[in-house]
């Protein structure tokens, strides 16, 4: 019996833990973008944040799909590590410390002047 093309060709769905992982990732990465935001380049803030989604989102289909890939998982987990200690730790570190620094300079000021 010869199958219909559409039992063969399915559309992709996320099942649960792929999808969290990639929600994680746009979140902390919607964040980063946030903190970040004219502290440093807009470009680099803007490209850093597109390129963990994208490899979120190419890791969740993959695992998705073929759950026991762990080239899937891999990109998941990557994306996500990348999104809390790279870009959202940046825009954390920078943003403390212009805010810092101000607020240290205008301080030593009043005491010295």
């Amino acid at each position: 019996m010869r199958r219909r093309q559409t039992d063969v060709v399915r559309r992709p769905h996320l099942t649960l833990v792929p999808g969290l992982l990639l929600g994680l990732t746009v979140v902390s990465e919607v964040a980063a973008v946030l903190l970040s935001w004219n502290l440093t380049s807009r470009f680099n803030t803007v490209m850093y944040a597109v390129s963990a989604v994208l490899l979120a989102g190419a890791g969740a289909l993959v695992a998705a799909r073929h759950p026991r890939n762990p080239i899937g998982w891999l990109f998941c987990g990557n994306a996500l590590l990348t999104a809390l200690a790279g870009d959202a730790a940046l825009g954390w570190g920078v943003r403390g410390r212009t805010s810092s620094y101000h607020e240290i300079s205008h301080a030593v000021d009043r005491q010295i002047g």
